[in-house]
Protein backbone atom coordinates (compact mmCIF):
# COMPACT_ATOMS: atom_id res chain seq x y z
CA UNK A 1 0.00 0.00 0.00
CA UNK A 2 1.23 3.20 -0.72
CA UNK A 3 1.49 6.71 1.34
CA UNK A 4 -1.80 8.19 0.06
CA UNK A 5 -3.40 4.52 0.01
CA UNK A 6 -1.71 4.18 4.15
CA UNK A 7 -3.01 7.84 4.78
CA UNK A 8 -7.01 7.13 3.55
CA UNK A 9 -6.94 4.32 5.28
CA UNK A 10 -5.82 5.67 8.44
CA UNK A 11 -8.65 9.02 8.26
CA UNK A 12 -11.61 6.02 7.85
CA UNK A 13 -11.74 6.22 3.96
CA UNK A 14 -11.51 3.40 1.30
CA UNK A 15 -8.24 4.02 -0.68
CA UNK A 16 -9.81 0.96 -3.06
CA UNK A 17 -13.13 3.56 -4.43
CA UNK A 18 -10.25 5.56 -6.33
CA UNK A 19 -9.22 3.58 -8.73
CA UNK A 20 -13.09 2.23 -9.99
CA UNK A 21 -13.49 4.80 -12.25
CA UNK A 22 -15.40 4.32 -15.68
CA UNK A 23 -13.28 3.84 -18.94
CA UNK A 24 -12.79 7.04 -21.01
CA UNK A 25 -14.62 6.88 -24.13
CA UNK A 26 -13.54 7.32 -27.76
CA UNK A 27 -16.62 9.24 -28.62
CA UNK A 28 -15.71 12.71 -28.64
CA UNK A 29 -17.68 13.07 -25.26
CA UNK A 30 -15.38 14.33 -22.59
CA UNK A 31 -13.70 11.90 -20.30
CA UNK A 32 -14.85 10.89 -16.96
CA UNK A 33 -13.63 13.80 -13.87
CA UNK A 34 -9.85 12.44 -13.80
CA UNK A 35 -8.80 14.17 -10.12
CA UNK A 36 -10.97 11.67 -8.58
CA UNK A 37 -8.71 8.77 -9.67
CA UNK A 38 -5.55 10.24 -7.73
CA UNK A 39 -6.42 11.55 -4.79
CA UNK A 40 -4.31 13.23 -1.66
CA UNK A 41 -5.32 12.79 1.95
CA UNK A 42 -7.73 15.67 2.69
CA UNK A 43 -7.52 17.53 6.15
CA UNK A 44 -9.90 17.24 8.44
CA UNK A 45 -11.08 20.68 8.13
CA UNK A 46 -10.34 22.93 5.05
CA UNK A 47 -11.86 26.16 3.35
CA UNK A 48 -12.02 26.33 0.05
CA UNK A 49 -12.42 30.40 -1.82
CA UNK A 50 -12.78 30.64 -5.61
CA UNK A 51 -9.38 32.63 -7.37
CA UNK A 52 -9.76 36.55 -6.43
CA UNK A 53 -11.21 38.04 -9.47
CA UNK A 54 -9.02 40.94 -11.41
CA UNK A 55 -10.48 44.30 -10.13
CA UNK A 56 -9.90 45.80 -13.32
CA UNK A 57 -13.34 45.93 -15.29
CA UNK A 58 -14.84 46.89 -12.01
CA UNK A 59 -12.12 49.92 -11.92
CA UNK A 60 -12.76 50.74 -15.50
CA UNK A 61 -16.84 50.28 -15.29
CA UNK A 62 -16.90 52.66 -12.20
CA UNK A 63 -14.36 55.38 -14.44
CA UNK A 64 -17.31 55.24 -17.66
CA UNK A 65 -20.01 55.29 -14.61
CA UNK A 66 -18.62 58.88 -13.05
CA UNK A 67 -17.73 60.13 -16.26
CA UNK A 68 -21.25 59.52 -17.50
CA UNK A 69 -22.40 61.25 -14.42
CA UNK A 70 -20.06 64.16 -14.82
CA UNK A 71 -21.06 64.64 -18.87
CA UNK A 72 -24.96 64.24 -17.22
CA UNK A 73 -24.65 67.54 -14.92
CA UNK A 74 -22.48 69.25 -17.49
CA UNK A 75 -25.27 69.20 -19.96
CA UNK A 76 -27.80 69.33 -17.36
CA UNK A 77 -26.62 72.73 -16.31
CA UNK A 78 -25.71 74.15 -19.79
CA UNK A 79 -28.95 73.76 -21.18
CA UNK A 80 -31.35 73.71 -17.80
CA UNK A 81 -32.78 70.06 -18.53
CA UNK A 82 -32.03 66.72 -18.96
CA UNK A 83 -31.13 65.03 -21.73
CA UNK A 84 -32.29 61.66 -21.75
CA UNK A 85 -30.40 60.06 -23.80
CA UNK A 86 -27.54 60.56 -21.93
CA UNK A 87 -29.23 60.39 -18.74
CA UNK A 88 -30.13 56.76 -19.59
CA UNK A 89 -26.09 55.83 -20.83
CA UNK A 90 -25.55 56.83 -16.97
CA UNK A 91 -28.48 54.74 -15.62
CA UNK A 92 -26.30 51.75 -17.82
CA UNK A 93 -23.24 52.42 -16.73
CA UNK A 94 -23.98 53.18 -12.89
CA UNK A 95 -25.75 49.44 -13.46
CA UNK A 96 -23.22 47.87 -14.79
CA UNK A 97 -20.47 49.04 -12.24
CA UNK A 98 -23.04 48.39 -9.26
CA UNK A 99 -23.93 44.58 -10.47
CA UNK A 100 -19.45 43.90 -11.56
CA UNK A 101 -18.97 45.11 -7.93
CA UNK A 102 -21.97 43.15 -6.33
CA UNK A 103 -20.39 40.14 -8.04
CA UNK A 104 -16.82 40.40 -7.23
CA UNK A 105 -18.31 40.79 -3.50
CA UNK A 106 -19.71 38.02 -3.81
CA UNK A 107 -16.60 35.94 -4.76
CA UNK A 108 -14.96 37.43 -2.21
CA UNK A 109 -17.30 36.22 0.53
CA UNK A 110 -17.78 32.99 -0.93
CA UNK A 111 -16.06 30.27 1.15
CA UNK A 112 -16.83 25.86 1.30
CA UNK A 113 -15.29 24.38 4.73
CA UNK A 114 -14.96 20.52 4.73
CA UNK A 115 -14.86 18.93 8.09
CA UNK A 116 -15.06 15.43 9.46
CA UNK A 117 -18.56 15.47 9.75
CA UNK A 118 -19.83 17.34 6.66
CA UNK A 119 -19.82 20.45 4.57
CA UNK A 120 -20.72 23.78 4.70
CA UNK A 121 -21.12 25.98 1.80
CA UNK A 122 -21.36 30.00 2.83
CA UNK A 123 -21.64 33.57 0.55
CA UNK A 124 -23.58 36.60 1.05
CA UNK A 125 -26.57 35.14 -0.92
CA UNK A 126 -27.43 31.70 0.69
CA UNK A 127 -26.06 29.22 3.65
CA UNK A 128 -26.05 25.59 3.43
CA UNK A 129 -24.77 22.98 5.86
CA UNK A 130 -24.93 19.31 4.25
CA UNK A 131 -24.09 16.40 6.58
CA UNK A 132 -21.62 13.54 4.33
CA UNK A 133 -24.39 10.69 5.34
CA UNK A 134 -27.35 12.79 3.31
CA UNK A 135 -25.27 13.79 0.37
CA UNK A 136 -27.10 11.80 -2.10
CA UNK A 137 -25.53 12.60 -5.42
CA UNK A 138 -23.05 14.51 -7.12
CA UNK A 139 -22.82 15.37 -11.09
CA UNK A 140 -20.19 16.79 -13.13
CA UNK A 141 -20.89 18.67 -16.47
CA UNK A 142 -17.92 20.19 -18.29
CA UNK A 143 -17.32 23.83 -17.87
CA UNK A 144 -15.07 25.81 -20.39
CA UNK A 145 -11.55 24.06 -19.27
CA UNK A 146 -12.23 22.85 -15.75
CA UNK A 147 -15.98 20.96 -14.06
CA UNK A 148 -19.42 22.36 -12.55
CA UNK A 149 -19.98 19.86 -9.41
CA UNK A 150 -23.71 19.96 -8.09
CA UNK A 151 -23.88 18.54 -4.56
CA UNK A 152 -27.21 17.11 -4.02
CA UNK A 153 -28.79 16.16 -0.26
CA UNK A 154 -31.93 15.97 1.33
CA UNK A 155 -30.58 18.75 3.69
CA UNK A 156 -30.21 21.16 0.49
CA UNK A 157 -27.74 21.52 -2.60
CA UNK A 158 -25.20 23.98 -4.31
CA UNK A 159 -22.67 23.86 -6.95
CA UNK A 160 -19.26 25.02 -7.26
CA UNK A 161 -16.43 24.73 -10.05
CA UNK A 162 -13.00 23.48 -10.33
CA UNK A 163 -10.58 26.13 -11.62
CA UNK A 164 -11.07 27.12 -15.34
CA UNK A 165 -9.79 29.80 -17.42
CA UNK A 166 -11.81 33.03 -18.22
CA UNK A 167 -10.87 34.08 -21.93
CA UNK A 168 -8.13 31.32 -22.64
CA UNK A 169 -5.97 32.11 -25.40
CA UNK A 170 -5.75 35.77 -23.85
CA UNK A 171 -2.70 37.55 -22.84
CA UNK A 172 -5.05 38.60 -20.27
CA UNK A 173 -6.59 35.21 -19.27
CA UNK A 174 -8.11 34.48 -15.83
CA UNK A 175 -8.31 31.34 -13.70
CA UNK A 176 -11.54 31.43 -12.63
CA UNK A 177 -13.58 28.90 -10.22
CA UNK A 178 -12.48 26.95 -6.64
CA UNK A 179 -8.94 27.36 -6.08
CA UNK A 180 -8.08 23.30 -5.52
CA UNK A 181 -11.63 22.49 -6.44
CA UNK A 182 -10.76 19.02 -7.43
CA UNK A 183 -9.22 17.81 -3.61
CA UNK A 184 -12.69 19.71 -3.00
CA UNK A 185 -14.63 17.48 -4.87
CA UNK A 186 -12.68 14.84 -4.53
CA UNK A 187 -13.03 14.79 -0.40
CA UNK A 188 -17.00 15.38 -0.54
CA UNK A 189 -17.09 12.41 -3.21
CA UNK A 190 -14.91 10.06 -1.03
CA UNK A 191 -16.39 10.83 2.57
CA UNK A 192 -20.04 10.53 1.33
CA UNK A 193 -19.63 7.15 -0.03
CA UNK A 194 -20.95 8.22 -3.30
CA UNK A 195 -20.62 5.38 -6.57
CA UNK A 196 -17.90 5.55 -9.17
CA UNK A 197 -19.07 8.48 -11.86
CA UNK A 198 -21.25 7.25 -14.76
CA UNK A 199 -22.36 9.08 -17.39
CA UNK A 200 -25.80 10.03 -18.34
CA UNK A 201 -26.55 11.71 -21.84
CA UNK A 202 -23.40 14.79 -21.16
CA UNK A 203 -22.97 14.61 -16.96
CA UNK A 204 -21.30 12.57 -15.31
CA UNK A 205 -23.01 11.16 -11.69
CA UNK A 206 -21.94 9.52 -8.34
CA UNK A 207 -24.83 8.55 -6.67
CA UNK A 208 -24.93 7.55 -2.95
CA UNK A 209 -24.05 3.54 -2.28
CA UNK A 210 -26.59 1.81 0.03
CA UNK A 211 -25.59 -0.84 2.48
CA UNK A 212 -26.12 -4.09 1.52
CA UNK A 213 -28.65 -5.61 3.79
Amino acid sequence: MDDTSTSMAQNGEDPSRTTEIVPNRDDGVRQDPPFLTHLDAVPNVQVYQPFRPSRQGEIIAWCCAVASVITTAVRWTAIGRPEWGILVFMLMFLGSAGLISFGNMVTFRTRITLDHEGVRFESPLRKTWLEYDHVEAMTYNAWRSGWRIQVESSQGHFHFDTPGLLGAGSSRAEQIGIENGEALAAGIWVRSGLSSPELAKDTWICRRVEPEA
